[in-house]
């Protein structure tokens, strides 16, 4: 009984109910967990959480697309400024010019060469101008991609 119940019917009544309601529950048993399911399950349910905001977040879009899983990895280059080369790519935050156009630091997305939006694909696969630029870039890739002990070409 509360104390500050006493004397009031109806709260005299809810707390005769809460005793009885009590009584009624199976005795529970508590058990024991180790440290490493503890660990696995805290994981779990942290994973699914971020990954439940990952996909309901309207931001960040373009890496959704690259990355829909969280905890997904991505393999980048040992090579520091060729990973950094690859990130930008993968998020298309790069200073080609349909992003500087997307950001207001360039008058026009077309390319020096007139034959197109200058964009990763034109970069790297229509611009005449960048023909030797791609060619030592895609080797660096490939080379990282070796070092990384993957099989084939990057896709």
């Amino acid at each position: 009984m509360v104390p500050g119940h006493s004397g009031i019917a109806w709260n005299e009544e809810a707390d005769s109910m809460a005793k009885s309601a009590l009584q009624k529950v199976p005795s529970m048993s508590y058990n024991v967990i180790t440290f490493t399911t503890c660990k696995s399950l805290i994981s779990k349910q942290v994973t699914t959480t971020w990954q439940q905001c990952w996909d309901r977040s309207v931001c960040a879009r373009t890496t959704y697309k690259m990355v829909p899983s969280v905890g997904s990895k991505i393999i980048f280059p040992k090579n520091r400024c060729i990973a950094i080369s690859y990130a930008r790519l993968l998020l298309n935050d790069t200073t080609l010019r349909a992003h500087q156009y997307h950001t207001g630091l360039a008058e026009t997305k077309v390319c020096e060469c007139n034959q197109g939006v200058e964009d990763v694909y034109h970069f790297f696969f229509q611009c005449t101008h960048y023909t030797n630029a791609r060619k030592q870039l895609l080797q660096s890739v490939q080379k990282s991609w070796t070092d990384a002990g993957c099989k084939g070409s990057p896709h």
